[in-house]
């Protein structure tokens, strides 16, 4: 697992961008078309665009939102976090447009990290992949 993950570390390259704003994109319909806005589909749409930002800022994916919430502070996520854990699992409609303009203002930073990324255009240790690949299916 640790080679595995030395290898991975060399084939994450700015690309990925296109999986976050894709994946964030689909979270925001469907949250958009919730008849009750849901706090756990908000909370994960933090998630995806925050795990975004830093994978492309740092190289390293980082999934867990608290963990995230220390690098990148958002005013409210950790009330909406502390509501999921009490079950109180909807927003108010004025609650959602103020959520959402977080949102937005988090999806123009995911852009601003694809544009500044210094990950390499393409991956670096394709071949050691295939190579470990290979090997894991000869054992």
């Amino acid at each position: 697992l640790e080679e595995l993950r030395a290898i991975a570390r060399g084939c994450i390259t700015r690309h990925i961008y296109h999986h976050y704003k894709g994946f964030s994109e689909n979270q925001l319909s469907l949250f958009q078309d919730e008849p009750a806005k849901k706090v756990k589909t908000l909370l994960y749409l933090y998630r995806i665009l925050l795990t975004g930002i830093h994978v492309l800022r740092s190289g390293e994916i980082e999934a867990n939102l608290p963990n995230l919430l220390r690098l990148y502070p958002q005013a409210g996520v950790q009330e909406l976090m502390a509501a999921k854990v009490r079950e109180l699992s909807t927003l108010a409609g004025e609650e959602a447009v103020l959520y959402l303009k977080t949102i937005d203002r988090l999806r123009e930073a995911l852009e601003r990290a694809f544009t500044e990324s210094r990950l390499d255009e393409e991956p670096r240790q394709a071949s050691e992949l295939d190579d470990f690949l290979v090997r894991l299916r000869l054992r």
